[in-house]
């Protein structure tokens, strides 16, 4: 009987005795061998997760305890690896190896960047996947140390990654002397818990059956009721939220992708046709008739780990009355030596209005162990159709790398490796990785919308959730990428020391993106009932006015359409922006996906948006600010190429036109003046936190009329208003005396005006 052979040696056809390669066999449910250490695995081992409203589970108030077991416990589970202490983890490096790394934006005055060397994709790796400890064993606790703002006016937050306290030390971070604490509840993991510990957080106490307490920073649970969104205070975290399910369930996202499709066929035509039945019935009844012989795979709207999928060749023994999404099989993928893989890629989600979402550099690549034939012709075979880890895995002869180095062994790759093989190949990696951007992006676009709705009915700050998901990409022969589902709840268990290497890596630098910030609770309690006060009376304790005037504060496209930023100083600047530009400082290895640093990649977003939403389009006009303050001599050179030709390019791939304001012509000479320029940081200069610096550049570009002159006109029509022009002649720049409310509170629509004000 022959063995199946893998697809990751340099010929595409490794055998069995590949050093560094063992063949697992008999593996128990939670894909572990039975000749390995099967309860380091068990523990480790977490299915992926499907959020489901009908049957949520079990609220804050009741989910189980989650006690984190101290190393002498394990001491008879602990693998040959593991040393125990922290000097074994670190010894291998020199202390300015693995501290973090402050660095001044040569640029843009007071915004500085956080570099954790411990948290690169290449960079060094103190973990037990590396020979150091398992660190969520360790018995103490280490003292929690605090990054400064990284922009002005935003907050301090935990640092997370550092292996040492002397590492945190040696940057010069405070340490916090107060308490913080992580609640876990429904599915667990050793990478949050290590994440948590190294960073110096200890568990919330409470007692079993007893109503347990919000006295938390993070709060890592499944799914919450109600109930516990609303009790959130500002600086608390929670890793969901609400309505989820609209991405996790997939008859959710095919109707979202659906509906999203009807006014952007071609821009959201990112995976493959799919109907839902029996709703669409008549829909499928059409695809039988026109396509007779396709290919499809039927999916349960609310299943993971690839249990219920079933491949159909023509459409015949589907029946419509069945609750099931059928997609079209994608028959010509793109394959590694023969065999068909699938991508995972893990995206951060921390704010829906404005939409920030990023995703991670670093992934898993998971073949199929059947060799694919021409067409896939045998539907029986599910090793050769199906790329789930948990169907392969119980396969005979599946294997994978056994140490974080081997990448590319096996039927489990990272991306890392996978971009490795592609250039190669001679093949075009940045351009796949720009299409999932694209992909991930576009996703949460058509989501967003259900999500938002949710959200502001629950949930009083825009902060206090973050989500980590998992999106799963196919590529066709032809390298074009393919959504094929979405999972709420990935799973961060590893199997192999790749695994961890991998995942532990990625939620240390999604804590760090997401912002921790250190608080007194007592002291906060009072400040909030100070705060109320003033904010009915309109009075603060100092006797003065409690509004902060900042611009951009009075919410309607009117007043963005002539926002300029180059006279705008720093403590002037809205909140939201100071909030993106600190989680972008700290967004390590993450890659924003929306807002993008291109100027016409935002608008051709803009225009496709279900609604229009105020702090998403005025996030893209702070981009396009920056993209000037980084590119002058696009703004300046009438004859330069501008980001016209990047907005043109980018609309074309997509089959859209982009809107007026990316290909207008951008002259500088026309109607604005220049304005002098101060001191700019450079690279060499010390850390300092400019308060009153204005955001100038050596020649201040035009303002463009994009989707915020659209939409302003747009409104003014709905609303009855005259499209003309007051009388009123309005200098270059801002006036920033005057302007309405803060932003302190996002609810707020602004001053009470007869124009047409967005809310």
């Amino acid at each position: 009987m022959s063995v199946p052979r893998g697809p990751g040696s340099g010929d595409g056809k490794p055998s069995l005795a590949v050093t560094g390669v063992s063949p697992r066999k008999g593996k128990d449910r939670d894909g572990v061998g039975k000749g390995t250490d099967a309860s380091y695995h068990r523990r480790n081992t977490t299915p992926d997760t499907v959020l489901d409203p009908p049957r949520a589970s079990a609220g804050l108030e009741d989910a189980p305890e989650d006690p984190i077991v101290e190393a002498a416990e394990e001491s008879e589970e602990e693998d040959e690896g593991y040393q125990g202490s922290e000097h074994s983890s670190t010894s291998r490096f020199a202390t300015s190896e693995i501290a973090a790394v402050l660095v001044p934006d040569p640029i843009i005055p007071g915004l500085v960047r956080v570099d954790v060397p411990g948290l690169r994709v290449e960079g060094p790796c103190h973990r037990s996947c590396c020979g150091g400890p398992r660190e969520w064993l360790a018995k103490q606790v280490p003292t929690p140390h605090v990054l400064p703002p990284l922009f002005p006016g935003a907050d301090p937050t935990v640092v997370f990654g550092v292996a040492t306290e002397e590492a945190n030390r040696t940057t010069g971070l405070e340490p916090w002397t107060g308490k913080l604490c992580v609640r876990f509840g429904g599915v667990q993991n050793n990478g949050v818990k290590a994440a948590m510990k190294t960073a110096g957080f200890r568990i919330a106490s409470s007692t079993k059956g007893e109503k347990l307490t919000f006295d938390f920073n993070v709060a890592w649970n499944g799914c919450l009721k109600d109930e516990d969104y609303k009790r959130a205070d500002r600086y608390q975290r929670i890793n969901h939220f609400p309505a989820t399910w609209e991405l996790g369930r997939k008859d959710r996202l095919g109707r979202n992708l659906i509906k999203a499709r009807r006014r952007g066929p071609e821009f959201f035509d990112i995976q493959p046709k799919s109907f839902l039945l029996p709703a669409d019935k008549d829909d499928w009844r059409l695809e039988c008739t026109y396509n007779p012989d396709g290919m499809y795979i039927l999916k349960p709207p609310a299943s993971s780990r690839g249990r219920g999928i079933r491949m159909y060749k023509g459409p015949k023994d589907i029946k419509p009355e069945k609750n099931v999404l059928i997609q079209r099989y994608i028959r010509d993928p793109h394959l590694i030596n023969g065999y068909k893989y699938d991508i995972r890629v893990y995206v951060a989600l921390t704010s829906l209005d404005p939409l920030r979402v990023y995703v991670y550099k670093e992934g898993l690549v998971r073949l199929a162990t059947e060799m694919y034939t021409e067409d896939g012709e045998d539907l029986k075979r599910r090793c050769m159709h199906l790329t789930n880890y948990t169907i392969n895995s119980k396969r005979e002869g599946f294997t994978m790398g056994e140490s974080a180095t081997e990448d590319n062994v096996g039927f489990k790759w990272s991306l890392s490796a996978l971009r490795r093989h592609f250039e190669e190949q001679g093949l075009d990696y940045g351009n796949v990785w720009s299409q999932i951007k694209a992909i991930v992006t576009k996703t949460m676009m058509a989501v967003e919308g259900p999500m938002n709705t949710k959200f502001k009915m629950l949930v009083q700050h825009r902060r206090t959730c973050f989500e980590v998901f998992g999106f799963d990409i196919m590529l066709d022969s032809k390298l074009r990428a393919w959504l094929i589902e979405v999972n709420t709840g990935p799973s961060l268990s590893a199997p192999s020391k790749m695994d961890l290497h991998i995942k532990h890596k990625m939620v240390a630098n999604l804590f760090n993106l997401v912002g921790i910030v250190p608080y007194d609770r007592a002291h906060f309690a009072e400040a909030e009932k100070r705060r109320r006060m003033e904010r009915i009376t309109g009075v603060s304790s100092s006797g003065r006015g409690t509004t902060k005037k900042t611009v951009a504060s009075r919410r309607d496209f009117k007043s963005l359409g002539s926002l300029n930023f180059h006279d705008v100083p720093v403590d002037k600047l809205p909140e939201v922006i100071v909030e993106s530009e600190a989680e972008l400082a700290r967004a390590g290895e993450f890659d924003r996906c929306f807002p993008s640093s291109d100027p016409g990649e935002n608008d051709t977003y803009l225009e496709n948006f279900e609604f229009p939403r105020f702090e998403n389009a005025l996030l893209c006009k702070w981009e396009r600010h920056k993209h000037a303050l980084r590119n002058p001599k696009l703004y300046q050179d009438d004859s330069r190429p501008n980001t016209a030709s990047s907005a043109s390019r980018t609309a074309q791939s997509r089959g859209s036109t982009p809107v007026a304001g990316a290909t207008r012509r951008l002259s500088s000479t026309a109607t604005w003046k220049r304005v002098s320029t101060g001191s700019r940081i450079s690279s060499a200069a010390p850390m300092t936190i400019v308060s009153a610096e204005p955001f100038r550049a050596d020649q201040v570009p035009p303002r463009s009329a994009s989707m915020v002159d659209k939409l302003t006109s747009s409104l003014r029509r709905l609303s009855g208003v005259s499209g003309k022009k007051p009388a009123v002649s309005v200098a270059p720049g801002l006036d920033l005396t005057g302007v309405g409310v803060g932003v302190g509170s996002r609810d707020e629509s602004g001053v009470k005006s007869s124009r047409p004000v967005f809310r």
